[in-house]
């Protein structure tokens, strides 16, 4: 669900996409009950120690992987009368650039979670 959260969240009126709309006309299609996308290509994760701060203000250590150089592929269920295919695709770039995903994201104002879209590999629109 962090995917389509980052995704939702770069959505704006300003852009002319509601937030609300991208809820409701974008889907993620998953094999995996539990809404798991495994990668298709990952360096091995490395042990991260960061710092947070929690409760008053207090600080504490948090270990967390990192995943570096990871690949997925993403299939999306949408509602083309309310999402045209150039808007998904500029809500996933700006999701990945702006947004992030997992812990301290950009979003978060974090240096971490940042993704992109592989323009090597062709996007495909499929219309039922």
């Amino acid at each position: 669900m962090a995917l389509k959260s980052a995704i939702v969240a770069a959505a704006h009126r300003d852009l002319g996409i509601e937030r609300t709309l991208v809820r409701k006309a974008l889907f993620l299609i998953c094999e995996d009950p539990g809404l798991v996308i495994p990668f298709t290509a990952c360096d091995e994760p490395i042990v991260r120690e960061d710092m947070v701060r929690v409760g008053m203000g207090s600080a504490d250590l948090r270990y967390r992987p990192e995943f570096r150089n990871w690949k997925a592929f993403i299939e999306f269920e949408i509602d083309a009368e309310l999402l045209q295919d150039s808007d998904v695709l500029a809500l996933v770039g700006r999701a990945g650039f702006g947004t992030g995903i997992c812990e301290w994201r950009s979003e978060k104002g974090g240096e971490f979670g940042r993704f992109e879209i592989d323009t090597d590999v062709p996007v495909r629109f499929e219309r039922a």
